[in-house]
């Protein structure tokens, strides 16, 4: 029986170029914003620094209270968390650009198409049970980026413009919650990399090469 003609191959294409500068884009972005919250959080972190601070003072005979301390120590960290702060909103902005991408894709290069493909598989995607599997899975993978991506992106702004009243009365739980969508984050970035290198070397040679410059 032949393919109907809304077949889709999985990875056989490279991406769009559109989707593969904004890809590299967000990952720059991202790596920013990790790297930034691990210096000052292993790196800077509060209570190690104002112990130093406390250390260093006492050993020239100064004493300093505890605001004196945190305001030494915020002037190492605050320009730190400003990075962190511009990094997240390149990531909204990068939000925003891919929602305009998707809508100028051509139909089957479509996140919405590839999920409608990957749920009825058998019947539009072509390959091996275990590619037809893998391809169900990374598009889950995708959709589950995206709404940890649109969620991180939601409590970060609450947490950049927590002057505002309404941000200000939920300032906390959209703290705790950007925080737990970290890890949810580490967790994703690790599972990716690692699906990525494996399906490059087992199931789709040049996976990689294509996603850089667009050719295997």
């Amino acid at each position: 029986m032949s393919h109907p003609s809304t077949t889709i191959r999985p990875f056989a294409d490279a991406k769009p170029l559109s989707i593969r500068i904004w890809h590299w884009a967000t990952a720059l972005f991202f790596s920013v914003s990790i790297v930034t919250v691990s210096i000052n959080e292993f790196i800077l972190d509060g209570r190690t620094q104002i112990q130093a601070v406390n250390n260093a003072a006492q050993e020239k005979g100064v004493t300093l209270d505890r605001d004196q301390t945190r305001a030494i120590v915020r002037t190492f960290r605050e320009p730190i968390w400003e990075l962190h702060k511009y990094a997240g909103f390149g990531i909204c902005i990068l939000l925003l650009w891919r929602m305009f991408i998707e809508f100028r894709l051509s139909k089957n290069n479509r996140l919405a198409s590839k999920l409608k493909a990957s749920f009825n598989r058998k019947q539009q995607v072509e390959g091996t049970a275990l590619e037809q599997n893998h391809f169900s899975m990374v598009q889950a993978g995708y959709l589950i980026f995206y709404v940890l991506i649109v969620l991180m992106a939601c409590t970060g702004l609450i947490l950049a413009f927590e002057e505002v009243p309404f941000f200000k009365s939920i300032h906390d739980p959209a703290k705790e919650t950007h925080e737990l969508l970290q890890w949810a984050f580490y967790t994703y970035a690790v599972i990716h990399i690692s699906g990525v290198v494996w399906s490059d070397s087992k199931l789709y040679n040049g996976l990689v090469s294509k996603m850089i410059h667009g050719k295997q």
